[in-house]
C-alpha cells in the first residue's frame, strides 16, 4: 500500500516476547523461497516489528502486506487469523495466511505461487 515504505515501526507494548529471535524451520523454508523468488518481505518474527500486540513473521512495508504462517503448535484458536488480518488491515496492511499443514511436497508449487501472486497484487 503506497505511503507505509515510510512507516516506521508500529509498536505498542508486546503482550509477550517473541518465543524466539530466530526462524523456526518452517519460517526458514518461506524465508528461502522468499529469497529465491526475489520476495520483498523481512523476517520480523523475531520481534522487530509490532503492529499494536501482535508480532507478524513476514512483512513488506514497500508493499504494505504481510505473510503469516500459522502452525498447529502456537496458533490453536480458530479465530485468531481473522482477528490478525482485521487488526492488519486497519492499519493498510494485506494479509496472507499460511498453515504449516499447507506446506507438503505435494502442495508446495501451489504454497509458492500463492506467495508469488500475493506480493505482485
Amino acid at each position: 500500500m503506497k505511503g507505509y515504505h515510510k512507516l516506521q515501526n508500529i509498536r505498542k507494548k508486546p503482550v509477550h516476547k517473541p518465543k524466539s529471535t530466530t526462524p523456526n524451520k518452517i519460517e526458514f523454508l518461506l524465508l528461502g523461497i522468499i529469497s529465491y523468488y526475489k520476495l520483498p518481505f523481512k523476517y520480523t518474527g523475531n520481534g522487530t516489528y509490532y503492529i499494536e500486540n501482535k508480532n507478524p513473521d513476514f512483512v513488506s512495508l514497500e508493499t504494505g502486506k504481510i505473510i503469516e504462517l500459522f502452525g498447529k503448535y502456537w496458533h490453536k484458536d480458530i479465530n485468531e487469523p481473522s482477528e490478525r488480518t482485521t487488526l492488519f488491515k486497519s492499519f493498510g496492511f494485506d494479509t496472507l495466511i499460511i498453515y504449516d499443514t499447507e506446506l507438503t511436497a505435494k502442495n508446495l508449487g501451489r504454497v509458492i505461487n500463492k506467495m508469488i501472486q500475493f506480493s505482485r497484487r
